[in-house]
């Protein structure tokens, strides 16, 4: 899985998040904030989050 962030409407950041293999589009949302991307991911079951091995940060 990649994220980022990108320049969307109304030049607005918005946040993008990829699988890392495939370079498909998993989700797109329309703020980059910290409590909106917790409340899209915390929408998985604590398995699935329990299942992700590293993520790694490039600034």
């Amino acid at each position: 899985m990649a994220f980022d962030e990108f320049k969307g409407v109304g030049k607005k950041l918005h946040f993008i998040c990829l699988d890392g293999n495939s370079h498909q589009v998993v989700q797109i949302l329309r703020t980059r904030f910290k409590p909106e991307i917790l409340h899209y991911f915390y929408k998985f079951t604590p398995q699935a989050r329990a299942m992700v091995k590293t993520v790694h940060h490039e600034s």
